[in-house]
């Protein structure tokens, strides 16, 4: 799921990052809900769901009465609700309306 500019969806490792991204989008775009890296894209099968740039999925997550990343037919991606910062699922593939994400490139070393 690389982006063409080189990136991936994020990976939110903590909750601070949760916290930050949630406030800059409501900043910088406004009240909607968006992707972030999380999901079982890779393999819908895969149990445990995986970040975008391959990590494995441990650690913090901010699921409320909805399961985290699972075996599944069909791919489904995690999506923070900006306005409590709880995150859903969904299926990777919406019909209709715009979907917004936050993507991150990674340091190139030089």
């Amino acid at each position: 799921m690389d982006l063409v500019c080189g990136g991936h969806l994020a990976t939110v490792p903590d909750a601070f990052t949760s916290g930050l991204l949630v406030a800059e989008v409501q900043l910088k775009i406004g009240i909607v809900d968006f992707y972030i890296g999380l999901n079982n894209y890779q393999d819908p099968k895969n149990c445990a769901g995986q970040w975008a740039d391959g990590q494995a999925f441990t650690g913090y997550s901010n699921f409320q009465n909805n399961p985290k990343p699972g075996c599944f037919e069909s791919p489904v991606c995690t999506v923070i609700d900006v306005f409590n910062g709880i995150w859903n699922l969904e299926y990777c593939t919406q019909d209709g309306g715009i979907i917004y994400s936050v993507c991150e490139i990674p340091n190139k070393k030089r």
